[in-house]
């Protein structure tokens, strides 16, 4: 994550975030949810915002009724004092929406930073920026993501209102490439289809969250830091796949698109 100020314009650029999968879904004991993920250069998101007369916000449609949302909030949530007055929101590059790559989290994040610098704050964390917009409910990985980059496990919340720590951070190796394949005509669930969704989900089995947590700790990260590409992607195949099956019932099958 980059933030540059020239003159008065203040410009933040994110990448993406990849979601590998959560580690427990309506745990009877322990945390909830946790996962794994990566943030990865593009697609990414570049934002930049200065003082205006009026508030002002040039995007497509669906994303400057989001960001507006997501102003009035930060407006109501942060220090009196550092409550920016009226600004001008420009989209000039956007991660896509609803299709598995943090838009939400990383566009909504992308925003508040600006808005803490419009409002005199220079160091504000990404947790902070979070809850002034109201992002985490379920998976931090994209907060934690803003902030660090890199390969990162969350370790799940026992509280619902808390926001999942970041227990493991790896730089991913430079010269491993991820080939994003990306439907046309398919929208992943959001909103309140996404939280329906969960709702109809079975707890996940607490042998399966111990099988997943293996697969983590004793596979993936090591074959991360080791950089041994072929354990590192038979890890996450694995990975995928039962986390694929668990979610099979609400999303048609292992993979949520068909193709």
């Amino acid at each position: 994550m980059n933030r540059r100020t020239p003159k008065m314009t203040i410009t933040v650029q994110t990448g993406a975030r990849l979601h590998f999968g959560l580690l427990a879904v309506q745990a009877a004991s322990g945390r909830n949810f946790g996962g794994v993920g990566l943030m990865v250069q593009s697609p990414d998101c570049v934002l930049a915002v200065d003082a205006a007369e009026r508030d002002e916000c040039f995007a497509t449609p669906e994303v400057a009724a989001r960001l507006t949302v997501w102003r009035d909030e930060y407006r109501q949530r942060c220090p009196a004092e550092h409550r920016p007055a009226a600004c001008r929101i420009r989209v000039s590059q956007a991660i896509p929406l609803h299709a598995g790559l943090g838009s939400g989290t990383q566009t909504s994040l992308a925003l508040a930073a600006a808005l803490a610098q419009l409002g005199g704050e220079t160091k504000v964390s990404a947790l902070e920026l979070a809850r002034r917009v109201g992002r985490g409910a379920r998976s931090a990985l994209g907060i934690h993501g803003f902030e660090h980059g890199g390969l990162l496990v969350e370790g799940g919340k026992r509280q619902p209102e808390e926001i999942s720590p970041l227990v493991a951070r790896l730089e991913f190796p430079s010269d491993w490439r991820v080939l994003l394949v990306i439907p046309n005509d398919r929208r992943g669930l959001s909103g309140d289809a996404e939280r329906a969704a969960f709702t109809k989900l079975t707890p996940m089995p607490a042998a399966l969250t111990e099988t997943l947590c293996r697969i983590v700790l004793m596979e993936l990260l090591p074959a991360v830091a080791s950089v041994d590409f072929p354990a590192a992607a038979a890890a996450l195949r694995e990975f995928g796949q039962l986390n694929g099956s668990h979610f099979a019932p609400v999303q048609g099958g292992v993979f949520a698109d068909p193709q």
